[in-house]
């Protein structure tokens, strides 16, 4: 899965659970694991065999995520959700299949095979996997279908989301109180 998938499918997984969830890290947290690797597997694709899935989307990536936000509770509002923000990634990437369980167990089942084909190379046929393409679309129909629900395309709520990353049912967007 891309953009759309990670983070429209774990926000709506979220707020299952957790409507107070600060949505903006639910967002981050999805795609933490790809915004880590992918840069330097593309960077250095000879040194990684051409794999964009390593550290941050192992075993050992994701428990160190969830020893932080068990950790930092105080700077870290929702750290379970966090946490699950971050798992859920490696759901959303099927890691109990066969190549990517050795990458999320690594180191004990070994290393991945390098791919014979560059990483971007690979990424075109991102459109052949109905699994992807099928996360990319039920994802972005998540987010438009809260953007919707939650008057989202108002600038006034648009920038109440953005600045508290809480979703408000009805109304306008509750004001900040003014500074004394």
């Amino acid at each position: 899965m891309l953009l759309f998938g990670h983070v429209g499918i774990t926000i709506g997984a979220t707020r299952l659970f957790n409507r107070e969830a600060d949505l903006r890290n639910v967002a981050l947290a999805s795609i933490a694991a790809d915004l880590i690797d992918k840069p330097i597997g593309l960077l250095y694709p000879d040194v990684f065999g051409n794999n964009t899935r390593l550290a941050a989307h192992t075993l050992i990536g994701c428990l160190t995520v969830c020893v932080a936000a068990w950790l930092l509770p105080k700077i870290i509002r929702h750290p379970r959700t966090l946490a699950f923000s971050y798992l859920f990634h490696m759901v959303l990437d099927r890691s109990w299949m066969e190549r990517e369980r050795v990458v999320f167990l690594w180191p004990f089942l070994g290393t991945a095979e390098p791919w014979s084909e560059r990483a971007v190379a690979r990424w075109w046929h991102f459109w052949r996997d109905p699994y992807a393409v099928a996360g990319e679309l039920v994802g972005l129909a998540i987010l438009f279908a809260l953007a919707r629900r939650y008057r989202l395309f108002e600038r006034d709520r648009w920038r109440e989301f953005l600045r508290r990353g809480v979703l408000y049912e009805s109304g306008p967007a509750p004001k900040r109180p003014a500074a004394s």
